[in-house]
């Protein structure tokens, strides 16, 4: 049966007799912005039975007021003791339809893969455990999710598609200044994508040609800053690092005690690694400086952040860069270079091997950080990135890209056909690049700005704007909006089984 939905109250469903059953899965300082989001629903008369999942422990305690305990799960309350109870061999589902327990551990950013492989297993198995029997008692009508970074998060998406638990999962629109809610963190378009009025069409128009200018948008901007209050760095360091002890020693992320620390100082590591890089990196690059001659015909490949969700999280098997570079060097022209610029953002991180490796590759150029792109891509014959902003930078200025990952906007690049025909691809595409025109591009354009809205969910003390009261309300209402379009198509069978079982 379709859900019917009063026009007058978008959070009211006719004929409904139970509230609406959402679970909160609030990530790290995501639990600031979910906080905000429970109590403006509340005060907002919304029917629903709030639950959350807190991973972490600096914010365990942040729903005792709003939530009631039984709702509640703190994935490390319990979890040493059912560590020392999980033993091998551990029982896995193989199903298609979701990631094999060994790619979900690749996923890992920047600690699993710290530890033993079985041991790796026997976590994710404990987490596994923990989440499948919180799911199954409290049996959500939505899991709400933020952008999913660590591997208990990417467990847990892998749980909603095997017991059949529709996701909400925040989705940034990067340069286009909106957000919505995708169907899984795998950046998967909702099934009501495809249609756009005039007023998306307008918008569109100004979304280009504000790129075009140099002035992307971004949905936080448009938010006035409303910081929660932080308790002294001394006061926050000590606790954590309790909580840690107490009860997160099995605990593996790549937030560890320095990386708290160095995000707390983040200008003066900047400088550091800054200085680091030009004393020990900045000799290995062909191409330093803005004026200087590109080659006559050139591939670009735009080198992305890492350890990063957007690369880590979408393409682990392309989080070793030089797998890109290679397929790029054994199958493009002979008479092309392959220019890799580096992100900007990876100043001071790779290690020197890196950049001597890749100096060593016949066909590599290797443009600096500082060079800007807008040259590099202009003179490009083709761009190429595993899951990077560039390729849809590159479709707005009418330039072929190519991607190698998934993401939101890949319908609108070219894609990685098969390794084996790559050659052939590349030398097509390079033939003939069939860019859009401007009419084709503002309706694209306008058909994703339709699925989206300005809100943000994100860290509050790096974005300023998540707590503001206009966010909260944007994001409510872009909330019900989606659950209102989807009606019951997300809702996969087994859910309603699952209702009606034990």
């Amino acid at each position: 049966m379709r859900l019917e939905y009063d026009n007058k109250h978008p959070a009211k469903i006719r004929g409904r007799k139970h509230a609406m059953k959402i679970c909160c899965y609030a990530h790290a300082s995501s639990a600031v912005f979910f906080r905000a989001l429970v109590k403006h629903c509340n005060v907002s008369g919304d029917d629903i039975e709030w639950s959350v999942i807190t991973p972490q422990a600096p914010f365990y305690d942040h729903f005792d007021d709003l939530i009631p305990a039984e709702r509640r799960l703190y994935l490390y309350r319990d979890f040493d003791r059912r560590y020392r109870e999980m033993q091998p061999p551990f029982e896995w589902i193989d199903n298609p339809r979701f990631d094999s327990i060994y790619l979900t551990l690749a996923r890992d950013k920047n600690g699993y893969r710290k530890i033993d492989k079985d041991e790796q297993l026997r976590r994710a198995a404990v987490v596994t455990a923990i989440y499948r029997e919180f799911l199954k008692r409290i049996r959500p009508d939505y899991l709400l999710l933020p952008d999913v970074e660590a591997v208990n998060g990417y467990i847990l998406s892998n749980l909603c598609v095997e017991l059949g638990i529709p996701m909400l999962n925040y989705i940034d629109m990067r340069i286009l200044g909106r957000a919505f809610f995708g169907l899984d963190f795998h950046d998967n378009l909702p099934p009501y994508f495809g249609s756009h009025s005039e007023a998306d069409r307008a918008i569109a128009k100004d979304v280009i040609a504000d790129f075009r200018a140099g002035k992307p948008r971004a949905a936080f901007a448009k938010f006035p800053p409303s910081r929660p209050s932080k308790p002294p760095l001394l006061r926050r360091i000590f606790r954590n690092s309790w909580l840690r002890w107490r009860y997160e020693r099995l605990h593996e992320s790549e937030e560890t005690l320095g990386m708290r620390i160095r995000i707390n100082v983040f200008p003066a590591v900047a400088i550091i690694r800054r200085r680091r890089f030009d004393a020990r990196h900045a000799q290995f690059f062909d191409i330093v400086t803005p004026d200087e001659p590109l080659p006559p015909r050139y591939i670009l490949y735009m080198l992305q952040k890492s350890p990063e969700s957007s690369i880590n999280g979408f393409e682990p098997y392309f989080v070793d860069q030089m797998r890109v570079i290679d397929l790029l060097l054994y199958n493009m022209p002979a008479d092309y270079k392959l220019v890799v610029k580096e992100h900007p953002a990876s100043i001071g991180i790779r290690s020197r091997d890196f950049y001597r490796s890749l100096r060593r590759k016949p066909g590599a150029v290797m443009a600096h950080p500082d060079v800007p792109s807008p040259r590099l891509i202009d003179g490009a014959s083709l761009v190429v990135s595993v899951t990077g902003t560039v390729g849809l930078e590159c479709y707005l200025l009418g330039k072929p890209a190519m991607l190698i990952g998934s993401v939101f906007f890949k319908h609108l690049c070219h894609h990685l056909g098969s390794f084996d025909g790559l050659g052939d691809q590349l030398r097509a595409i390079i033939a003939n690049p069939q860019v859009a025109t401007e009419d084709e591009r503002e309706i694209e354009i306008a058909k994703l700005l339709n699925i989206g809205a300005e809100f943000v969910i994100s860290d509050p003390w790096f974005v300023p704007g998540v707590c503001a009261p206009d966010n909260i309300a944007a994001a409510r209402e872009h909330m019900w909006e989606s659950i209102n379009r989807r009606g019951d198509s997300s809702v996969p069978r087994t859910l309603d089984r699952a209702r009606h079982s034990g």
